[in-house]
């Protein structure tokens, strides 16, 4: 119907790349490129569109690496979970194979943009990458969509360069989702979106 759905206005891919990430009803939707300002001629771009495989839901009790979730180990690139975090004090820990050299992007978003959305301050997360080891890696709380995480390890100057798996072997990393806030923001439905690249 021509109607805006979402645009990126804060390079949210690679380097001053605007990138969207969002669940969408099957259907016919049009993507609208153009430079940022609209003051500038781009000699060339290249535009990705991808899609997410469903990779099922969570499980409780996932709070800890010992009993993290299993949908995103054997899982094709660019999968998704949905998760349920309505309550403020919970952990959701998902494991996942990260392939020989791949670099990582781990993105939540909302899980029903009827109820709340990202860029309405509707979802305030946090993600945190742990290696096999258990040692974090990275973490993050508002570098997505408004108060949604995104660790993101791809691109020439990442924003989270350890988010890789620098050896030559597949390897398990654990993505642990949590929330920053107390309040009704902390409550939230959500899809973990990953990524290698």
């Amino acid at each position: 119907m021509g109607t805006q759905l979402l645009a990126d206005t804060a390079s949210q891919g690679i380097g001053s790349c605007g990138e969207i990430t969002m669940y969408l009803a099957a259907g016919t939707y049009f993507i609208q490129v153009e430079e940022r300002g609209n003051n500038a001629l781009v000699a060339n771009y290249y535009m990705q569109v991808d899609f997410g495989a469903d990779a099922g839901m969570e499980s409780e009790t996932n709070d800890t690496l010992g009993t993290a979730d299993t949908n995103l180990v054997s899982s094709m690139n660019n999968s998704f979970v949905f998760g349920d975090h309505t309550l403020n004090a919970d952990i959701d820990v998902y494991a996942v194979t990260v392939p020989a050299g791949a670099r990582i992007r781990a993105e939540i978003i909302e899980g029903d943009r009827a109820v709340e959305t990202c860029e309405s301050n509707g979802v305030d997360s946090r993600l945190t990458l742990f290696d096999q080891d258990g040692n974090q890696v990275s973490d993050d709380q508002d570098d997505g969509r408004g108060f949604c995480s995104l660790i993101d390890g791809t691109g020439t100057t990442p924003n989270d360069g350890a988010a890789r798996n620098a050896t030559s072997a597949a390897r398990t990393y654990y993505l642990m989702v949590r929330s920053t806030s107390t309040g009704a923001a902390g409550q939230f439905i959500y899809r973990l979106l990953v990524t290698f690249r």
